[in-house]
């Protein structure tokens, strides 16, 4: 599981928890998954335009304290452009990024296809 996995590059363990009555700490919430086109983007390329079919997901996540009160609250958006899986991969990232530093704010340069934001 990507978010599992950038978790533990942050030293922090992550459990996925599925049970009814299970009170988690975090909660991601997918609020847009537009893949785009793939075969639009490979067609597109050859003239320089691939971006134009490109997709997006953006996440809502939110951090409870360990007495579960909001601590952080935000969101995470990544261009789909090649992968589906690297857009994952990348908003994983962010998420992890997010519990370990404390900020929904990205650290990341503004040209970067994946941001995270209050």
């Amino acid at each position: 599981m990507a978010l599992v996995d950038e978790f533990a590059k942050h030293g922090i363990h992550a459990t996925p928890l599925d049970e009814e009555n299970a009170r988690p700490t975090l909660r991601v919430l997918i609020e847009k998954w537009d893949p785009g086109s793939k075969s639009a983007r490979g067609f597109l390329s050859v003239f320089g335009l691939g971006g134009l079919a490109e997709g997006e997901i953006v996440v809502d996540v939110e951090v409870a304290s360990e007495k579960g009160e909001p601590a952080i609250e935000g969101k995470a958006q990544s261009s789909v452009d090649n992968t589906a899986d690297g857009a994952l991969r990348a908003v994983a990232e962010l998420i992890a990024s997010m519990v370990a530093t404390g900020s929904a704010t990205s650290k990341r340069p503004p040209e970067a296809h994946h941001t995270g934001y209050p």
